[in-house]
């Protein structure tokens, strides 16, 4: 089982290399178990599929200790990186979300996806808000030690839209790691 440092390192090469990183999403330990077997070198989670797996809606609907602890499980069990879907940060208060991606890290995971979306009404965080949280997140996570973990800031703009555009006329859902 490698240990949290090398999965990191390993997660961050997958990052620089000029080959496309595909992250499966899995649900469960099960289907986290299925999809390393196959050969996926990382894989993430789907806030969807998670919290319907549990019996839930998506939207922030489990409580973060059960996804904590699903994030536990994966890791201890998996020798591949486990990047984890943590939608908005299960919190509106921007030190309890730093918390939340922290408490993550300290279980090795090597990664979340970090939404943009509001989940107590529609529409999106501002990008100042945003800007704000991604800050607090990546200097709470440096400050204790975890500097090599990845946030993929996931822009939501596309599925807010009233009117949404054709599909085919948006080449790609932007996200990058800060």
């Amino acid at each position: 089982m490698k240990n949290q440092t090398t999965k990191l390192m390993t997660f961050k090469t997958m990052h620089e290399q000029k080959e496309l990183l595909f992250l499966p999403n899995a649900w469960d330990l099960l289907s986290a178990l299925i999809l390393q077997q196959s050969g996926y070198k990382a894989i993430a989670t789907t806030s969807w599929g998670v919290a319907n797996a549990m019996g839930y809606k998506d939207g922030e609907q489990i409580e973060f200790k059960e996804l904590l602890t699903l994030a536990e499980k994966m890791v201890n069990t998996l020798d591949i990186p486990v990047s984890i879907d943590i939608e908005s940060g299960y919190s509106q208060n921007s030190d309890i979300i730093a918390d939340n991606v922290l408490k993550l890290a300290e279980v090795g995971v090597s990664g979340v996806n970090f939404e943009d979306s509001l989940k107590s009404s529609s529409g999106l965080i501002s990008v100042e808000k945003q800007c704000k949280l991604l800050k607090k997140m990546r200097s709470r996570l440096d400050s204790h030690g975890y500097s090599d973990f990845f946030i993929n800031a996931r822009i939501d703009t596309y599925f807010q839209l009233d009117n949404p555009v054709d599909e085919t006329a948006v080449p790609m859902v932007f996200s990058f790691q800060v």
